[in-house]
């Protein structure tokens, strides 16, 4: 009976993760054929980041990791706001995942000129250079560090998408300041 349940645990997990794939598969190839947005609004970044943030307060306990929000006034722009809020929530998602237990999860909004930047900086193992050239390649994920699991191979893919059709852009790089070091993804919102 134990060796049944086992298995059973292991079937429904299988099957979740194949619904998620094909489900961020569908997404993605929406996105791929979408020449231009259209659900175009003007949405406040600040919102849409502490909403973001909110709904994973169990994954951060989990974890015993806090976020700090550094953010200015204005952060509004026009955009589809159903769009940028995934975009958000999986550089997040990664963030949490890649962090280590203990940390900090910074997130830095800023309005230059005619440019919103959003920055999000988690104190984790950083990235391999063999992955460097690879994170935003359909299906190429890193085993998480707490699970040993990878994910979809999605969530970056889909993330550039985001910001292609919005007309910014996203780059991920390794970060080292201080004694604090890990990842930084960086969104730019014309």
């Amino acid at each position: 009976e134990k060796q049944q349940q086992h298995f059973t645990q292991h079937i429904l997990d299988s099957t979740t993760r194949m619904t998620l794939l094909i489900e961020r598969l569908l997404q993605l190839a929406r996105l791929e054929r979408q020449n231009e947005l259209e659900n175009i609004e003007a949405i406040d970044l600040n919102k849409i980041i502490k909403s973001c943030v909110k709904s994973r307060e169990i994954s951060l306990m989990k974890k015993n990791i806090h976020v700090d929000f550094k953010t200015e006034n204005d952060a509004i722009t026009h955009a589809d706001g159903v769009l940028i809020e995934q975009a958000i929530a999986n550089l997040l998602d990664n963030a949490i995942e890649f962090s280590l237990a203990n940390s900090t999860i910074h997130i830095i909004l800023t309005h230059v000129s005619n440019t919103i930047k959003l920055v999000i900086i988690d104190e984790g193992t950083g990235i391999p250079d063999y992955a460097m050239t690879r994170l935003f390649e359909r299906f190429f994920s890193l085993s998480r560090p707490a699970s040993n699991k990878r994910s979809t191979g999605l969530g970056l893919r889909f993330v550039q998408e985001i910001m292609e059709l919005h007309q910014g852009k996203i780059t991920v790089e390794n970060y080292e300041e201080d004694k604090m070091s890990g990842v930084k993804a960086i969104l730019q919102f014309p």
